[in-house]
């Protein structure tokens, strides 16, 4: 079956593949930038030491690579002379970290084509491989196994809605998924349906290793918010409500930037969005029906602080936003699916999101609690707005938000523990 399938990938799904990427990088910057640069990243890893072990983490984009991000950096801490390598599969995820402090060398991932797959490992010479969520590869799965290349998946979850969890994707799914020394499941409905698709590798139950991000975050909520005051009262007034509006796009502003959802709004009310990507577009918007918002790159130089409103035109700075905050929207809900709610929760917050969130476990769970609500229409955005803007009715749901993600920490250290015992084999 496994060479069946290996055939039937590398005759059909791979030339196909090839055919669409090409065509995507003549519309698109990113793709173009990735076809473009592919090989020539790779460069970075003829500078590293020949001696010494290698450890290889893979991460889609930015998303899953903050997911990977605690697993990297307790490994980096466990073995300091170990050399660290990160490959992303798409530009941004690759040009945003390409100066990651804790790597030795960022690249992009090859096309999964046998020659490129083959080239690139003949250049990287991994010792162990860790895959953070769903980019496994068949042709990278493959050779790594044949080159018997540890391969740790973290952050996994069973796909059951696309063509892989059904019907004749199953058997596709299943040898992917036996390429994997150990995989760490991110609840036990994934670990029982990852056992009952006949996966054989060594499962784990685990939580997300993203919460050990915000471990620190938890720990440090205090001294954040006293360091984040001066920064709120600079733009805000003390007195001043604080919603966050997270990563978001174009119909989650509309919807709060609708006539009925400003009208909501309290006097002593502030939004301060953050665009999930800085689109032009969205910073006109948000004037338009604002008035003119301050940009948050212009805080600390600028007149027109304690404007009514405020946009962040930079990016890496939602988490540590979210400590001026005192509730939260989170964006994506309208779109592909929500992001993530975790960070604004764990900062002892309630949350909304747009109505596509069920792919989502922290939502799902924190919706289930009463901690989150789904705001499909204007009408359900008012009730949440005027409920949401009395702290005190809202307090008691806001601890359980803390309390729930501070209650799931700790899945990077225990694969930071079997990585251990792989590498001691």
């Amino acid at each position: 079956m496994r060479l069946t399938l290996h055939l039937l990938y590398n005759v059909i799904v791979v030339p196909t593949l090839a055919v669409v990427y090409a065509l995507l990088a003549l519309v698109s910057t990113k793709a173009r930038h990735r076809w473009q640069h592919e090989r020539m990243s790779w460069k970075a890893l003829d500078s590293l030491d020949a001696s010494g072990f290698r450890l290889w983490f893979h991460a889609a984009s930015m998303g899953e690579f903050e997911q990977l991000k605690p697993v990297v950096e307790r490994c980096r801490s466990s073995w300091p002379d170990a050399q660290v390598i990160v490959s992303f599969s798409s530009a941004s995820g690759y040009r945003n970290q390409r100066l990651y402090a804790h790597a030795d060398a960022v690249v992009y991932a090859p096309f999964d084509s046998l020659k490129r797959v083959h080239a690139f490992l003949d250049r990287l010479r991994p010792t162990l491989l860790v895959v953070s969520r769903y980019d496994l590869w068949w042709n990278m799965m493959h050779e790594c196994r044949r080159r018997t290349i540890p391969v740790v998946l973290v952050n996994a979850t069973y796909t059951r809605s696309s063509f892989l969890g059904t019907g004749i994707g199953r058997p596709f799914y299943r040898e992917l998924m036996n390429a994997v020394s150990h995989l760490y499941c991110v609840n036990e409905s994934s670990y029982s349906s990852f056992e009952a698709l006949g996966v054989h590798s060594i499962l784990h139950v685990g939580t997300d290793t993203r919460y050990d991000r915000l471990a620190g975050a938890i720990a440090q909520q205090p001294e954040l918010r006293r360091s984040w005051r001066g920064v709120r009262n600079t733009v805000f007034q003390p007195e001043d409500f604080v919603l966050i509006l997270g990563s978001v796009w174009k119909p989650d502003l509309e919807l709060f930037l609708h006539p009925t959802c400003l009208k909501a709004l309290r006097p002593s009310t502030r939004l301060l969005i953050v665009p999930h990507e800085m689109h032009e577009e969205l910073f006109e918007m948000a004037d338009h029906a604002l008035g003119h918002c301050m940009r948050w790159s212009g805080v600390e130089t600028s007149t027109e602080v304690r404007t009514r409103h405020g946009i962040v035109d930079t990016v890496g700075q939602l988490l540590n936003l979210y400590a001026i905050a005192d509730a939260a929207y989170i964006g994506g809900g309208f779109g592909a699916g929500v992001h993530s709610v975790a960070e604004a929760a764990c900062y002892g917050m309630v949350v909304s999101c747009g109505p596509k969130f069920q792919h989502n476990a922290d939502a799902v769970a924190l919706e289930q609690s009463g901690g989150l609500q789904c705001l499909r229409t204007v009408d359900e955005a008012v009730r949440w707005l005027e409920w949401v803007q009395n702290p005190e009715q809202t307090h008691e749901l806001a601890q359980a938000n803390a309390k729930k993600i501070a209650s799931t920490i700790g899945t990077s250290d225990n694969v930071v523990q079997t990585i251990a015992e792989v590498l001691s084999r």
